[in-house]
């Protein structure tokens, strides 16, 4: 099997698997990009737009937008932090609604790992930790 090949693996199994994410996760009125973004603001909490944009994998405007619909729903909160930061918190029902999407999403990939044992699992991490990694070294390389 060539790279391109793996490649092109890796990619259908992202992909596949965000619509299933995606599926589950519309039955609760949110979007994978709106579940990442709750996702990063429990993670990071008081974090700026540029902090959750990067550890939700989202453009700024993207990260913007989203904030914008989730605070109209009273997910998040941003209050003023120094200068003209912005910290994001999750309100109650924010934590909860993440609880919720956390549920569905990992119904989702249980699908995708059927048949897979701890340790073709383990194995399975280990391997995209090693893709990782090596992507990361080659990105700073540059």
């Amino acid at each position: 099997m060539d790279v391109n090949s793996l490649g092109l693996l890796l990619k259908t199994a992202q992909h596949l698997c965000h619509q299933a994410i995606d599926l589950r996760l519309g039955r609760l009125g949110i979007s994978l990009g709106h579940w990442a973004v709750l996702r990063s603001v429990a993670r990071i909490p008081g974090g700026s737009g540029n902090e959750l944009a990067a550890a939700s994998f989202q453009t700024r405007q993207s990260l913007n937008e989203a904030v914008v619909k989730l605070s109209q729903r009273g997910m998040i909160v941003r209050d003023r932090g120094p200068g003209r930061h912005l910290a994001h918190h999750l309100t109650d029902e924010g934590r909860e609604l993440l609880e919720q999407c956390n549920a569905e999403t990992r119904i989702a990939i249980e699908h995708g790992l059927d048949g897979l044992d701890t340790a073709d699992r383990d194995e399975l991490r280990r391997l995209l930790r090693h893709i990782i990694d090596n992507l990361h070294r080659a990105d700073h390389d540059r």
